[in-house]
């Protein structure tokens, strides 16, 4: 009498199992398997199928049961993979990508039954969604990236399952799952969209230092002629978690200002151009000079000439230093006691940045040349958050300047 195990592999496997469970303080419903005397006056005997129900950290319920060889193989799983972008959780054999959907009933509705099985490159590659408890959320645990408020598993949780029994790069893993994406849209109506995972590590929480908010004013709302449109391109990046569409956007919100910077440069040249003394008794060098002064405010009308100029105009590169990718070097190096002609240099490497990782984006022909400050692909997140910067001041300048100044 008493408890007893199928095999000695199995009872390795049961003591692993709950070993995890207690190192990562997670609750269990299970045999108390080293107290032999309280099962005396029965006979137990644990098999793979026996059952487990488990409560990962800062949840409030028990999972649905798994057998403790399924709870082993969920384990083992997560161990050999990585999370990639925030979204992705990676293996050669195995993925689960983190999804959106803007139809409500795509959280409801029993997704057990959909599955595609199909070629991929000559390797047999199945696709599933799963909703809540995996291995995501048991990864999310071993590697503490929860909290009260954002929990290792939630009942919205929603993933695209890849399985295959041949190794899969990431690349690979990325062309799959853009192309699933693509035909739920087109067959099914389904709009996914990659969705980041939230983790106590990008929000506030009740551990964090300080206050959230961690202001109690906000300056006045700021309004008037072009506001709304420019404001409106700028939140609209509330919504995107890809870092190019990011991107984009922001430099839109640039290019949208440059107009105006560029017309009032413009209006100051050719102002202090006309008060010159010259004015009253021209000569051949003076009106020379004045078309080269409108060539050279023509050749500013260039996406990359106005990105710069307005860049210069009206960014403060210090409040970038922190947040700028790593391959923007000069940046980088910035001090508070760098010179005007550094922070000067500072802000025509950004803009050369801005407009060469913006070219490189929109343009999607293979034989694109690159021009040398396009931004790398493992720092385009940095370059997002840099740009979020950039576009804020650019907004706020464009915003102190009188009505009838601003072209929109």
């Amino acid at each position: 009498m008493g408890i007893s195990f199928a095999s000695t592999e199995l009872e390795t496997m049961v003591r692993r199992v709950l070993s995890f469970c207690h190192l990562h303080h997670i609750e269990f419903e299970f045999y108390d398997i080293d107290d032999s005397d309280f099962y005396e006056d029965k006979e137990i005997i644990i098999s793979s199928n026996s059952e487990i129900t488990i409560s990962l950290p800062q949840t409030e319920e028990y999972h649905d049961p798994l057998t403790i060889e399924e709870l082993d193989c969920l384990i083992d799983t997560a161990n050999s993979t990585t999370i990639i972008d925030e979204y992705k959780l990676f293996s050669p054999t195995y993925s689960l990508i983190s999804i959106g959907c803007d139809n409500p009933k795509m959280y409801n509705t029993q997704l057990s039954d959909f599955f595609i099985e199909q070629q991929w490159g000559g390797k047999e590659v199945l696709l599933k969604f799963k909703r809540g408890f995996c291995c995501y959320s048991l990864k999310l645990t071993t590697e503490k990236l929860f909290d009260r408020n954002f929990p290792p598993v939630a009942h919205e949780d929603l993933f695209i399952e890849i399985t295959s029994q041949q190794q899969l790069s990431a690349r690979e893993c990325d062309e799959i799952i853009e192309a699933f994406i693509f035909e739920c849209a087109t067959t099914l109506g389904l709009n996914l969209y990659l969705f980041p995972r939230p983790t106590t590590l990008q929000y506030w929480n009740d551990e964090s230092e300080g206050d959230f908010p961690p202001h109690d004013r906000l300056r006045p709302l700021i309004h008037g002629k072009g506001m709304y449109e420019v404001l409106h391109i700028y939140n609209s990046c509330n919504q995107i978690h890809d870092p190019e569409f990011l991107i984009l956007n922001y430099t839109k919100v640039i290019e949208y200002v440059s107009q105006t910077v560029l017309r009032k440069e413009m209006l100051d040249v050719v102002t202090r151009k006309l008060y010159s003394p010259k004015t009253l008794n021209p000569d051949a060098n003076y009106i020379l000079d004045l078309e080269k002064l409108f060539v050279e405010q023509r050749n500013n009308q260039k996406d990359n000439q106005a990105i710069k100029l307005t860049i210069s105009t009206c960014c403060d590169i210090m409040d970038v230093v922190s947040l700028a990718p790593d391959y923007l070097k000069r940046i980088k190096k910035l001090t508070l006691s760098s010179s005007r002609d550094e922070r000067a240099n500072c802000l025509e490497e950004l803009a050369a940045a801005i407009s060469d990782t913006r070219n490189m984006i929109a343009h999607a022909k293979t034989n694109y040349n690159m021009k040398g400050k396009e931004c790398p692909g493992e720092q385009l997140h940095d370059f997002a958050a840099c740009l979020k910067i950039v576009s804020s001041q650019t907004i706020r300048w464009f915003s102190r300047q009188h009505e009838d100044s601003r072209i929109i």
